[in-house]
């Protein structure tokens, strides 16, 4: 099954965001485990680096990001 993650699943796990964190969590381990076809908008890309700027270095966004790609 494809399914499309919306920019606030992606930002609920990478800050912890509660209650919504497990949730986020289990989808992207579908993921990545390939029992879901996750995408993602490519605006959400630019949209979570701009937001993530308050939790996370540049470094460290990039390779967030990099890793979701790959997995996604």
């Amino acid at each position: 099954m494809r399914v499309l993650l919306d920019t606030n699943v992606l930002i609920d796990y990478l800050t912890e965001r509660e209650p919504f964190f497990e949730s986020a969590h289990k989808i992207l381990m579908y993921c990545k485990s390939g029992k879901l076809d996750g995408i993602v908008a490519a605006h959400s890309i630019s949209n979570i680096f701009y937001i993530l700027r308050k939790y996370y270095t540049n470094k460290e966004r990039r390779e967030m990001l990099l890793a979701f790609c790959d997995i996604l």
